[in-house]
């Protein structure tokens, strides 16, 4: 991510503030007014003059805008490109620790799919972890001790879309575990989750 300098990030900056206050033509004319008369006072080059031409129409605009807020403004973005520089850094010093985990469980217990979702579940604070960059990343060490494969491939459904794992497992089984008259039984949530399993394949075909 190029972080823009001082000038250019004030120009991009005021450009939309100006634009969203209507005032564009106006502070436009004005700016190339100023201009002209930088390149014919001072015959300074094109840039030098283009950028003395923005700061003098900025002054003459000063009620549009706040020093503060630009402030804030460049603070933020100076922030970002830092967490990207610093993410692509983690990514470049351990490239298997940005990729997706392949993890395989030789003596695994397959085809309780109920037992592979409700561990998932149960150890998703530990299978999805932050970096201090705040990019997430399934915790590989936390992943070797899934019960099966079909769970390896379960939390990796989960870590790419936590959402769909919630509505299409979780609250599936969440009845079976809460004891009620109305709670369904083992074969009966096996045969509703079957159908979503598909969803699974292309994670569980990594574990192959």
């Amino acid at each position: 991510m190029k972080v823009k300098n001082r000038d250019e990030m004030f120009q991009e900056w005021l450009t939309k503030i100006v634009k969203e206050s209507g005032s564009w033509n106006a502070f436009e004319k004005c700016r190339q007014k100023h201009q002209k008369e930088e390149r014919e006072k001072s015959g300074k080059p094109h840039a030098v003059c283009r950028v003395r031409s923005w700061r003098r129409a900025a002054s003459d605009f000063s009620h549009l805008w706040d020093q503060d807020n630009f402030d804030n403004y460049r603070k933020a973005a100076l922030d970002e490109a830092r967490q990207a520089r610093a993410a692509r850094a983690v990514k470049k010093a351990d490239p298997q620790e940005s990729a997706p985990p392949v993890v395989v469980i030789e003596d695994g217990i397959e085809g309780d799919i109920l037992g592979d979702v409700r561990w998932v579940y149960d150890n998703l604070a530990r299978l999805i972890r932050k970096r201090r960059t705040g990019e997430r990343y399934l915790d590989t060490k936390a992943l070797k001790d899934a019960p099966s494969n079909g769970a390896v491939g379960i939390a990796q459904y989960a870590f790419n879309d936590q959402k769909a794992f919630f509505e299409k497992f979780v609250t599936k089984i969440l009845p079976k575990d809460d004891g009620s008259k109305d709670a369904k039984t083992q074969g009966e949530l096996e045969e509703e989750l079957d159908p979503t399993f598909s969803d699974l394949k292309k994670y569980i075909k990594r574990m192959d």
